[in-house]
């Protein structure tokens, strides 16, 4: 298998059993108590509620034991913190990531659809997420302000065509990651991201 063939490729790719061992989320929480991880809280369903979410710091011990709804996002998680929780990677090329992000939800938090610069590659370490992608030939009908090459979020409302009337021109595809699941997506490619469990 040339893996940097695929994770450099201009599809999707969904990579089955990358880990030997599923971790819990208890399990999960316990061996990283003392990390410290941002969370955003606040309205991500339209611009405005975007414009002022607002951002605080918070012990991972203390976020496992929360009942809202706030998302940890774009949290670096290390290494050594991989390591730690002794995942047992069936894949050989992983070693070569040195760290990654760390999205940490409660059921129902999202990420509404946005595009961004570099190829994602997103290991699902447990519960459930649904992945709403659009091939990057469809930037034109998603309504983006600027069109560039950076992260940038659409105006429109996954389902609701009154906020952007041309996403009906678009044709999304719908994934699941369960914990092992590994997706590659290109770079550009837009994506709506929303915990199931």
């Amino acid at each position: 298998l040339d893996f940097k063939k695929y994770i450099t490729s201009n599809i999707p790719i969904i990579f089955t059993n990358v880990i030997k061992k599923k971790i819990t989320f208890i399990d999960f929480c316990n061996i990283l108590e003392d990390k410290q991880i941002n969370i955003r809280s606040g309205n991500y369903g339209d611009t405005v509620g975007r414009k002022y979410r607002k951002f605080y710091s918070q012990l991972l011990s203390e976020y496992c034991k929360g009942t809202g709804s706030d998302y940890g996002g774009n949290n670096i998680i290390t290494g050594d913190e991989l390591n730690k929780l002794n995942l047992g990677i069936n894949n050989n090329n992983f070693n070569n990531f040195r760290e990654g992000k760390l999205w940490i939800g409660k059921k129902g938090s999202r990420t509404p659809l946005h595009k961004d610069e570099p190829e994602n590659l997103a290991l699902q370490l447990f519960g459930k997420k649904q992945w709403i992608i659009y091939n990057s030939n469809d930037i034109k009908y998603l309504c983006y302000d600027k069109s560039n090459k950076k992260l940038e979020w659409s105006k429109y409302f996954i389902d609701d065509f009154k906020s952007c009337p041309n996403a009906k021109k678009a044709t999304p595809i719908k994934l699941i990651l369960n914990p092992g699941d590994m997706l590659y997506l290109p770079k550009q490619w837009s994506h709506d991201v929303t915990n199931i469990t």
